[in-house]
């Protein structure tokens, strides 16, 4: 079945409109083309010069909802967490990589170009108790150590002070959009103590909050606040762009997981026989 042919049944079955939503199975990566699905077909009819067109491996945590867009000229996927758009990926017959900088693809037919601003910004620390009894601590802890300076970085500490939903489940809510997290419990309130949570680190009990800003301090310098800007992935009869926008915890890791999560769908082999 040629492409032509795949695209008759692929709008007959599925019924798109020139954009639509869909699973992420549906932008699937395949090293072959043996079984595309919609969201492959119309892509690779939206942009018909292009090699590649982009792709799903996996998600990552905070990867909420996934799009799926196509019209004459581009087709691409946003990654949302909540209802903002942080990662893109969209393919079109060209892009100018004019100011961006040439880095390596790992790919012998892709170059890849970068164009980015990463910045460090306020530390932000949630502080989490987890039940009503500790607010009022809580409170006090944010209120003792908000708007220090660390590393001439502001600190700000905010209490999530909606403890209707169980701990478990606003801790792991949490978890996304926070780099650090002060967890208090009755124990903690009772020895002047917290649990530090932070992204890739076991949980740290029975910390006092000196302790905990001590461990910040000696590993501020890897935090990454904001993570804005383009990669551009450039191929024979296409472009794949990527853009980021990106605040939070999740800033520090969206370049790594983008290059392990998302990937390059060879759409010339739909057009092959075509």
């Amino acid at each position: 079945m040629n492409l032509r042919e795949l695209v008759a049944v692929t709008m007959v079955a599925v019924l798109l409109p020139a954009c639509g939503r869909l699973g992420m199975g549906d932008q699937v990566c395949e090293d072959s083309v043996g079984e595309p699905t919609p969201a492959n077909v119309l892509a690779a009819q939206a942009v018909p010069t292009a090699r590649y067109t982009p792709c799903f491996r996996a998600t990552g945590i905070g990867w909420d909802d996934i799009d799926f867009a196509a019209e004459s000229g581009s087709a691409g996927i946003a990654v949302e967490h909540g209802t903002e758009t942080f990662l893109s990926a969209v393919v079109t017959a060209s892009c100018d990589v004019s100011g961006a900088r040439r880095v390596m693809s790992g790919h012998t037919d892709i170059q890849k170009y970068i164009d980015v601003e990463q910045t460090d910004s306020d530390i932000s620390i949630l502080v989490l108790p987890v039940t009503t009894r500790q607010l009022s601590y809580s409170h006090a802890l944010a209120e003792r150590w908000n708007e220090t300076g660390l590393r001439g970085r502001r600190l700000l500490l905010r209490v999530d002070a909606d403890v209707t939903a169980p701990a478990a489940t606003r801790i792991e809510r949490a978890r996304a959009s926070h780099r650090y997290m002060w967890i208090i419990d009755e124990l903690d309130m009772a020895e002047n103590t917290l649990e530090m949570r932070a992204e890739n680190l076991d949980p740290m009990t029975r910390l006092t909050a000196e302790e905990a800003l001590d461990y910040i301090e000696d590993n501020v310098d890897t935090v990454v606040e904001t993570y804005r800007g383009r990669w551009f992935f450039v191929f024979e009869g296409g472009c794949i762009t990527y853009t980021f926008d990106v605040e939070g915890a999740m800033a520090t890791s969206v370049a790594a997981a983008a290059t392990s999560n998302l990937g390059f769908y060879p759409a010339y082999q739909l057009r092959q026989g075509d």
